[in-house]
């Protein structure tokens, strides 16, 4: 035994001084890594220090653009950050002056070769910095990126595009995310919105679909931007596809109707409230209730039957949403029901909102 101690004492002092050393190189490649961050971080308020003011005064058509351009070009890759951040927290009509600067100190070429590059960060850089050039070459190479086999670096090429303020880009890009995956939906609804009311011709020629064109998959994105922008000119077509065979169209339809309020659409959202998927029928309700329908509290009060635990629940929201008269409905399904479940939301939404005491104890 003393034999073997003898023989493992050298080991073992030799495996500390190794793992001390490791974790002395390891606090030394740390203690590099802040030092170079911070120094980074130093140069970078410097240099906005700088030329911060120096494009505001060039907004403010006091500094000649050849002044702003010599003081930003000594570090190109600071210059780009700063007018991007610079960028953002402009009116459309002010960022539109800092296009010529954008122009100096991007290489087209190079940005436009850079969509080619191995590596997805250089890729996703490149597709953001033509976005803020704004012409012909910029917005080609951008449609080409709505290729790229990295989701996000296509999504990144659309948002530029969407900058560039030409809605003939709309069709493209809604083409080149005809995907089932709802969250991709959603990131298509955001860009597609960046172009406002312009967007509306192009997303109305989508709902009518007259030729066939578009997959479901893009009608109901362009129905929900459509709805976002509570589009009134789009009510009697998204009215039409309430009867749409694809539930995801009729239930995103009733959305859409919901978030736009033209009374016009109540009746034949009511209908709906017979849907066979839950989830068409729990739009409807909670776009009655939108609505404000108090003409349909019978269709909400047979709601809240429902077999779907949201249906009862949204038709319950909804009925507590028409004021008085529905909180009255509610408090009256409460005492006569025989439906458990009808009973337990009642008693739930009245509750959420402070009012199920004051039923308890009417007097």
């Amino acid at each position: 035994m003393e034999i073997l101690n003898h023989n493992l004492l050298p080991l073992a002092l030799n495996i500390g001084l190794a793992l001390t050393g490791m974790i002395f190189l390891l606090l030394m490649i740390i203690t590099a890594v802040h030092w170079q961050a911070d120094r980074q971080q130093k140069h970078a308020i410097a240099f906005d220090q700088i030329n911060e003011p120096l494009l505001m005064s060039y907004i403010e058509c006091e500094t000649p653009k050849t002044a702003v351009i010599k003081s930003m070009e000594k570090k190109p890759f600071e210059a780009m950050r700063l007018l991007m951040e610079f960028s953002k927290n402009l009116q459309p009509t002010d960022q539109s002056r800092l296009l010529p600067l954008f122009s100096e100190l991007i290489e087209v070429d190079k940005e436009t070769s850079a969509l080619n590059s191995t590596s997805i960060k250089r890729r996703l850089q490149a597709a953001e910095r033509l976005g803020h050039l704004k012409n012909d070459t910029s917005a080609d190479a951008l449609l080409h990126a709505l290729e790229d086999e990295v989701m996000e670096v296509r999504y990144c090429a659309a948002r530029s595009l969407a900058a560039h303020g030409q809605t003939k880009y709309i069709e493209p890009t809604l083409l080149a995310f005809d995907t089932d995956h709802e969250i991709n939906w959603l990131r298509l609804v955001e860009i597609t919105c960046d172009y406002g009311s312009f967007a509306v011709p192009t997303l109305l020629s989508v709902l009518e679909n007259s030729q066939g064109k578009y997959s479901n998959n893009i009608i109901n994105v362009a129905i929900r931007v459509l709805g976002v922008l509570k589009e009134t000119q789009a009510v009697h077509e998204l009215i039409r596809l309430l009867d749409h065979s694809d539930f995801s169209i009729r239930l995103n339809a009733a959305r859409a109707l919901g978030e736009i309020g033209d009374p016009v659409a109540i009746s034949p959202i009511a209908e709906l409230s017979h849907d066979p998927e839950w989830a068409v029928r729990n739009k409807a309700v909670e776009a009655i209730g939108k609505l404000h329908a108090k003409t349909h509290i019978p269709i909400l009060t047979e709601a809240m039957s429902d077999s779907s635990w949201w249906v009862r629940f949204s038709a319950a929201q909804a009925l507590h949403s028409l004021g008085l008269t529905g909180i009255e409905k509610l408090k009256d399904i409460m005492k006569s029901t025989h439906d458990v479940y009808a009973h337990d939301m009642c008693c739930q939404v009245l509750g959420e909102h402070g009012l199920l005491e004051i039923t308890n104890n009417p007097s």
